[in-house]
């Protein structure tokens, strides 16, 4: 049960940031606005990995690693929508 929780939250995170990716795609053509929120989420991320390493408390460090494997998926699934996304307008423009 928890872990069906888990992989939902994931798949959550994913598609929001997915979804922001999009839209700031359609709003700002032609500019890189769109990795914004991914990369703010991976330096977030990053952070979490920072926890991880740094804390002593065992049970600290099992919700930082699910909360780091959460937003890294959820920004690396932004960053290759961006990719996806820029290689669809570049065979547009062709």
């Amino acid at each position: 049960m928890k872990i069906t929780f888990f992989i939902l939250m994931v798949v959550a995170v994913s598609a929001a940031f997915i979804g922001a990716t999009y839209i700031l795609h359609r709003v700002f053509k032609g500019s890189n606005v769109k990795y914004t929120p991914s990369i703010i989420l991976l330096i977030m991320a990053l952070y979490n990995l920072f926890l991880i390493i740094s804390s002593k408390n065992e049970y600290n460090v099992i919700a930082y690693i699910f909360v780091f494997i959460m937003f890294l998926l959820g920004s690396l699934s932004g960053i290759v929508t961006g990719i996806l996304l820029n290689k669809k307008d570049s065979k547009m423009t062709k």
